[in-house]
């Protein structure tokens, strides 16, 4: 996916929120990174957002990662956070063809995939269960992402 117009200025090189983060080795030649905090502001759009959108460079692919380092989850917040970021790249990118894509939660501490359980990100047709994977976790290495993801 080529990044919308509207994020360029808001593309950067690493997904990082404090002390979680997602690790691009091996893939940061493959995609682009967009902050959602500076694209929300962009575009003036209303509500609590995700961190950060990867868009891979060649497929039609994205992944919408929030990070959670340590902070209690509130898993319904969590999902709406998520959905907004697919929302937000999703509306932006209309032109392009959409192949897959990635709701991610970096996490710090227990896996709140349990209660994960049922809630479900929608784009397009798709809808996908939200992939979890300990901060600092390699982008390649996320259970559930095409390892072809670029």
């Amino acid at each position: 996916m080529y990044v919308p117009p509207q994020a360029l200025k808001c593309t950067c090189d690493s997904c990082s929120e404090g002390n979680c983060r997602i690790d691009l080795k091996g893939k940061a030649k493959d995609v682009h990174v967009v902050n959602l905090d500076c694209l929300k502001k962009a575009t003036k759009a209303k509500g609590q957002i995700a961190d950060c959108a990867i868009l891979g460079k060649e497929r039609g692919m994205f992944a919408i990662v929030e990070l959670k380092g340590g902070q209690n989850i509130v898993i319904d917040k969590l999902v709406e956070q998520i959905q907004a970021g697919v929302d937000i790249i999703d509306s932006l990118s209309q032109d392009q063809p959409l192949e897959d894509f990635y709701p991610i939660l970096m996490y710090k501490g227990k896996d709140p995939i349990t209660a994960l359980r049922g809630k479900l990100i929608r784009v397009r047709g798709i809808q996908r269960k939200v992939i979890t994977s300990k901060c600092g976790s390699r982008l390649s290495k996320v259970p559930g992402l095409n390892r072809n993801f670029k």
